[in-house]
């Protein structure tokens, strides 16, 4: 029997997605078609991917990423994130991780839960400076600036 977790564990709706059981889906391995357990927050159309081996087989979920402001007034999505396992691998890389991909160059870390709530923690105060940055910007602006 599965644990109930406590509220406060549970707190929105995308995390109580990711605890409760998938469903059965098709996927593809070497052509062939066998049905494998899906977690609800999943994505991948495991048909498409045909893989060569059932250890090669992952779940990810929707990727997040912020939009930034690049040179020449384009956008670059940076801080990109989304949660992956490869279910049927053997020893660590069978543990649920969030791929992140810092710089939107395809460079990626796999972070434990820990890890990116430390990170996040880092970011939260990043913004807080990038906004007193917006401020001095602003009463630059207003007092002329240096000149």
């Amino acid at each position: 029997m599965g644990k109930t977790l406590p509220k406060s564990v549970v707190s929105s709706r995308s995390e109580a997605l990711a605890v409760q059981p998938g469903r059965m889906v098709p996927a593809r391995i070497q052509g062939a078609l066998l049905s494998i357990p899906c977690p609800p927050w999943c994505t991948v159309d495991h048909v498409e991917q045909d893989v060569a081996f059932v250890a090669d087989i992952y779940h990810a979920s929707d990727r997040v990423s912020v939009s930034a402001p690049a040179m020449g007034g384009g956008t670059e999505d940076v801080l990109e994130a989304w949660l992956t396992v490869y279910p049927f691998a053997h020893g660590p890389e069978a543990a649920p991780v969030v791929a992140f991909d810092a710089a939107g160059g395809g460079e990626v870390a796999e972070l434990s839960p820990e890890a990116l709530e430390a990170h996040a923690d880092q970011l939260a105060a990043h913004v807080k400076k990038l906004r007193h940055l917006a401020r001095l910007a602003a009463v630059a602006r207003t007092a002329g600036g240096a000149r």
